[in-house]
């Protein structure tokens, strides 16, 4: 059964308007919502989309702790309805092979454990020079210009390159990389016509199929790479060929989507927040600390998902068996109740690292140590740098369709000296 196929219900905690992603303003006045909505209504029901949104931290937490009652099966269904032909086109792919995030135990332990070493103090110690060589490099080929679009000139191309490598995909295939994963993401976000939904279907095949090939290549050539452990683990049998394709696209989504967004929302509170930019220039000491905050702040992955397994009560309010649930894991860092001043952007606070950006529990972000050393770095390098970097003048950021997941801005102009 599907979240589609639940009963539909209209209990108390509805925020139809609000908290509906399909609302083009929903991700520029998240933080809104979350105010009005996690004292009052900590789990509230969009009767449209027929799911939950859930933005208090207590619910939050308690939820992603209980893999009893909620599974990460349907993580990467879509918030919508898909065309039977969509459905049927789809079935060539692997869309409907969980990935890693959408993994229970104990599937979710052993492909989990495939990638766990790649994430150590030893890799991140050793990768940090190609890192910074490499935003020193993109930042070379930025230089002599004066207004530049620092997502498409760095926050993109830089983390997209960095997951490129660790996995094995060749830079001169990255673009084709892109463009196969944005339309799958908006397959999973963004509600769409048959012949849009056919076209991302389609997208998806050629996807796969790529990932599928790089593993083949692989078996009989390894490397040292992600597609190569992947092999490795197939042949070992520790997990099937679909899971391995499955698991390589899910890698890109979250260590290339979700670090261009977070880099580019911690830039842009630096910059919003003068004071707080030129605090930093002044003391490198705190990069570190800016980076965490940014992360409680504005982190560019803003919640994720469960599926209820078994009906389940939150005071009056009572979530089906089969039900879709967001959880708004940005929420926390913004509540007044467990952060101190949360609406204020203060790289030097004494409470840090207060929010759940990365996630909780078994799922937390495995990535999360190269997202803070890819985030720590950049910053080290701008500062450095462009000490005098400012927002173009009178920019207003908007947001691209991220339906409950992604905050990530489309565009953020600066003014490099």
């Amino acid at each position: 059964m599907t979240f589609f196929e639940v009963e539909r219900q209209c209990p108390a905690g509805n925020h139809e308007t609000l908290l509906n992603a399909t609302n083009p303003n929903f991700m520029a006045n998240i933080f809104s919502a979350y105010d009005a909505t996690r004292s009052t209504n900590p789990v509230s029901y969009v009767e449209s989309l027929n799911l939950w949104v859930v933005t208090g931290r207590e619910e939050i937490v308690s939820i992603l702790r209980n893999d009893v009652d909620f599974s990460t099966r349907h993580n990467f269904d879509s918030d919508h309805e898909l065309d039977d032909a969509c459905l049927e086109l789809l079935r060539k792919s692997e869309y409907f092979t969980p990935a890693l995030l959408a993994m229970d135990p104990p599937r979710h332990t052993a492909v989990r454990g495939i990638l766990t070493a790649e994430f150590t103090p030893k890799k991140m110690k050793a990768l940090e020079a190609r890192l910074r060589s490499l935003i020193e490099t993109f930042m070379d080929e930025l230089e002599g210009e004066n207004e530049v679009d620092l997502i498409q000139g760095l926050t993109y191309p830089m983390p997209m390159r960095v997951i490129g490598d660790l996995i094995g995909i060749p830079e001169g295939d990255l673009t084709r990389i892109k463009k196969w994963h944005d339309r799958w993401m908006s397959l999973l976000v963004i509600p769409m016509n048959r012949e849009d939904q056919l076209q991302c279907a389609t997208a998806l095949i050629e996807y796969d199929s790529y990932y599928r090939e790089l593993v083949r290549r692989r078996l009989g050539a390894p490397e040292d790479d992600l597609a190569s452990r992947f092999a490795e683990a197939i042949t070992g049998g520790i997990c099937s060929e679909p899971e391995a394709i499955a698991a390589l696209r899910f890698f890109v989504a979250a260590g290339h989507e979700t670090a261009m967004n977070t880099i580019a929302n911690i830039i842009y509170a630096l910059l919003l927040n003068r004071e707080q930019w030129e605090r930093l220039v002044k003391n490198r000491s705190l990069l570190a600390a800016a980076v965490e905050e940014g992360l409680r702040f504005d982190s560019g992955a803003q919640g994720t998902t469960r599926y209820a397994l078994r009906e389940t009560a939150w005071g009056d309010i009572v979530i089906p068996a089969g039900a879709r649930i967001h959880l708004m894991t940005g929420a926390p860092g913004r509540d007044p109740e467990w952060v101190e001043r949360a609406s204020t952007f203060d790289i030097a606070r004494r409470e840090r690292g207060k929010h759940h950006a990365f996630g909780y529990g078994i799922h937390f972000c495995l990535g999360a140590p190269l997202a803070r050393l890819e985030s720590i770095l950049v910053l080290d390098v701008l500062t450095t740098r462009y000490p005098s970097l400012r927002l173009s003048r009178e920019f207003t950021p908007k947001y691209a369709p991220g339906g409950y997941m992604l905050r990530g801005m489309t565009c953020l102009p600066v003014v490099l000296s």
